[in-house]
């Protein structure tokens, strides 16, 4: 078995990062340049969807686990920084079945916080309000849409949102609803609550 080399693993690191995390600037430090007699530059890693760099390392490590590893779990020593970034990687990571994305926003929009979050490549497809003529939640054409797209049994969806109309409308077709929220009411048309999607992993979807 040949070993890597330490540049192609940091290629084979570049390719299952890039997706998931946002292209972060370098701003000019005066006073540290002013300081130091030379140009110093700052990595701008506070925009990254976690707040840290740490995301970088948490990404890739879930990824080189394999499909294996990850269905075994993850454990992090960490409640800060990195916690969060192996949190929010390994939970998508860990969702089963297909993932769709269905938003009421145009498309431009959706793709570009998409990017922003590095979330993209979870998703099996994404609808925006065009794909469904206008027409969104909590309006039924868009659930129609992707129900017909995808040949799907509604009776065997999970429907995951933060708005409690949303939530209603997909109840009455017979799916699974998800509410994101740390709002402690109550909702006869809502199965489960989470405060983050970070928790969906450790439900079991009737």
């Amino acid at each position: 078995m040949t070993t890597m080399s330490l540049f192609e693993r940091i290629k084979r690191a570049h390719s299952a990062v890039r997706p998931q995390v946002s292209v972060t600037p370098l701003e000019r430090s005066r006073p540290l340049s002013n300081a130091l007699g030379c140009e110093v530059l700052l990595k701008s890693e506070h925009l990254q969807p976690t707040g840290t760099f740490k995301i970088r390392g948490a990404t890739n490590k879930i990824h080189v686990l394999g499909e294996n590893g990850r269905r075994t779990g993850v454990i992090t020593a960490s409640t800060g920084n990195h916690g969060q970034a192996v949190a929010r990687a390994g939970a998508l990571a860990r969702l089963g079945g297909r993932k769709l994305l269905f938003s009421n926003a145009p498309r431009h929009y959706v793709e570009q916080v998409l990017r922003a979050i590095g979330v993209g490549r979870f998703f099996d497809a994404v609808y925006s309000i065009e794909d469904a003529r206008y027409l969104g939640k909590p309006a039924l054409h868009g659930f129609h849409v992707l129900l017909r797209n995808h040949d799907l049994d509604p009776h065997r969806c999970a429907f995951v949102d933060d708005a409690l109309d949303n939530l209603r409308t997909a109840h009455r077709l017979g799916m699974s609803t998800v509410w994101v929220s740390r709002d402690r009411r109550r909702a006869p048309f809502v199965d489960w609550r989470v405060r983050s999607v970070i928790e969906l992993p450790r439900l079991v979807f009737r």
